[in-house]
């Protein structure tokens, strides 16, 4: 058996804690039959940043008791790298409403595009893995939160993988504040 690594030693043991007084929780099939009914059910599409809890920012019970949101993360909280888990679990769970939550502060305002390929091109010299890498997108975001929700909330809109009956939202949420506000989306 392989040795942990020191970094998640702690992890591990409030793990422990945490299973010791842990509740019991619905089945996948419970959950997915509660998911289930119409007009009802959320889905947020939020960065990655740990500064982030979206259970705690909107309230919700992260034990599965109640109907409950389902989360999906990335670096900047992008809808073209969630598209796949988009269409999966609204293929499966049916979410009424889809909330795209970008944040101040975000690190894709401060490492665009061209600084994540250069990382990664130092790291190879295979053609194929540099011509890989040059044709990606990685989500930088230029502007303010509100442009680059307002950009994945029309990409959303118009893809194929959502059901054009399902409202999407876009939220800004203030890392340093707490607080979130819708953003309008024409």
């Amino acid at each position: 058996m392989s040795k942990v690594p020191s970094a998640l030693t702690d992890m591990f043991e409030r793990n422990q804690k945490h299973a010791e007084s842990r509740k019991g929780i619905p089945t996948l099939m419970q959950m997915h039959n509660r998911q289930r009914t119409p007009d009802d059910g959320v889905m947020i599409i939020t960065c990655a940043d740990p500064r982030l809890n979206p259970y705690a920012i909107f309230g919700l019970d992260e034990t599965a008791q109640q109907r409950f949101p389902v989360v999906i993360r990335n670096a900047g909280g992008r809808t073209f790298d969630a598209l796949r888990s988009i269409a999966v679990l609204d293929a499966i769970g049916s979410p009424s409403t889809i909330v795209v939550m970008h944040h101040s502060d975000c690190g894709m305002t401060h490492f665009h595009d061209a600084d994540v390929k250069n990382i990664l091109l130092s790291r190879t010299e295979d053609p194929a893995e540099r011509k890989w890498i040059e044709n990606t997108k990685y989500g930088e975001m230029l502007g303010p939160p509100e442009d680059s929700i307002r950009e994945d909330v029309t990409l959303l809109r118009n893809s194929p993988f959502v059901r054009k009956e399902t409202q999407i939202v876009g939220v800004k949420y203030d890392v340093f504040k707490g607080t979130v506000e819708v953003i309008n989306v024409p």
